[in-house]
């Protein structure tokens, strides 16, 4: 299970959709170590020191909190396809800390991590599909049901109510495509 540390930014994510969403997450198999341990880790292109490095700059633990360099070592972590840094990116983007304010952006690291299956991230690109600049009903519905079903029941507790309000947008036909959509991520990831 995964480690939640709360971001100690006050309301910044929290205002955005609920203190379940302020948060940066901790990745694992990465033993507790020092500062210059973790860094050490985190040059040699160690993902999982890359993204809990990150986490001490965006929350102040251990270091002086810099969302910029959080920023840095999330993005080096996430290109190396680290699902929890990929998430932790496109919050960042979301919320314009450490780089500047970018919802697209957000949302193609969003689809990174939940293609991996992160229901986390597959709330999140579900809500910054089911409206605004962004919005496409039917793949909001895809990641909204994907995350509905997800183990982690916090995920559920605040997919659920968006699920249902997307799906009263739908259409006939577009439900029949959401449905196909939601069954090929089932098949693919099953493989």
């Amino acid at each position: 299970m995964r480690l939640l540390v709360a971001l100690a930014v006050a309301g910044t994510l929290a205002a955005a959709a609920g203190s379940a969403l302020a948060n940066h997450q901790v990745g694992h198999g990465t033993p507790a170590k020092s500062l210059p341990e973790l860094t050490k880790a985190a040059e040699q292109n160690d993902a999982v020191a890359q993204n809990n490095l990150a986490v001490m700059y965006a929350t102040g633990s251990g270091v002086k909190q810099d969302y910029a360099q959080a920023a840095k070592w999330y993005e080096k972590a996430a290109e190396q396809g680290y699902a929890i840094a990929q998430y932790n990116l496109a919050a960042m983007y979301e919320h314009g800390m450490g780089v500047a304010r970018d919802p697209r952006a957000a949302a193609i690291w969003y689809q990174l991590a939940a293609d991996q299956g992160d229901a986390w991230a597959q709330f999140n690109l579900g809500r910054l599909e089911s409206a605004g600049d962004l919005k496409h009903t039917v793949s909001a519905y895809r990641w909204l049901y994907l995350a509905n079903e997800a183990d982690d029941s916090e995920v559920r507790r605040v997919a659920a109510p968006l699920l249902k309000e997307v799906a009263a947008q739908l259409t006939g036909a577009q439900a029949a495509e959401a449905t196909r959509l939601v069954s090929a991520w089932k098949a693919r990831v099953k493989k």
